[in-house]
C-alpha cells in the first residue's frame, strides 16, 4: 500500500509538472503572438510617421516658395511706387500711365492678398501635422514600453 501511495504521489507530482510546462509554453506563445502584434503595429506607426514627415517637409517647401514670391511681389510694389512718384511729381498730365500704375497696384495686391492666404492655409496645415507626427511618435514610444515589458 505505501508504494502504491508513492507512485500515485509520483504520477501526479509528473502531471503537475507537466501542466506546469505546458502552461508555461502557452505563456510564451502567447507573449511571443503580443510582441509580434504590437512590433507590427510599431512599424504601421513609423510609415505612418514616415509619410506625415513628408508632408511637412512638403509644406515647409510650399510654404518657402510662397514666402519668396511674397517677396518678389514686395519689391515689385515697391517699384511701382517709386515710378509713380517719379511720373507723379515730372508729369501730372499723364492720366493713363497713372491709371495703368494703378491697375499694376491692385493685380500685385491681389496676388499680395493671395499669397497670404496660401501661406497662412499651409501654416495651419503645418501645424496639425506636427501635431499628428508628435501623437504619431508617442504611441510609438508607447509600443515600444509595451514590447520591452513584455521582454522583461
Amino acid at each position: 500500500r505505501r508504494k502504491a501511495e508513492i507512485e500515485n504521489d509520483k504520477y501526479i507530482f509528473s502531471r503537475s509538472r507537466s501542466s506546469g510546462i505546458e502552461m508555461g509554453r502557452q505563456m510564451l506563445a502567447e507573449h511571443k503572438m503580443q510582441a509580434t502584434k504590437l512590433q507590427s503595429e510599431a512599424i504601421l506607426l513609423r510609415d505612418e510617421k514616415a509619410a506625415c514627415e513628408e508632408k511637412v517637409n512638403k509644406l515647409l517647401n510650399e510654404i518657402g516658395t510662397f514666402e519668396s514670391g511674397f517677396q518678389h511681389l514686395e519689391k515689385g510694389m515697391h517699384q511701382l511706387n517709386k515710378v509713380e512718384e517719379s511720373i507723379g511729381s515730372a508729369y501730372d498730365g499723364h492720366a493713363q500711365q497713372q491709371r495703368e500704375l494703378r491697375e499694376q497696384k491692385m493685380r500685385i495686391d491681389q496676388e499680395f492678398s493671395s499669397m497670404l492666404s496660401k501661406i497662412s492655409d499651409r501654416r495651419d496645415q503645418l501645424n496639425v501635422s506636427q501635431k499628428q507626427l508628435m501623437t504619431i511618435e508617442k504611441k510609438i514610444e508607447l509600443k515600444q514600453d509595451e514590447v520591452q515589458r513584455l521582454e522583461r
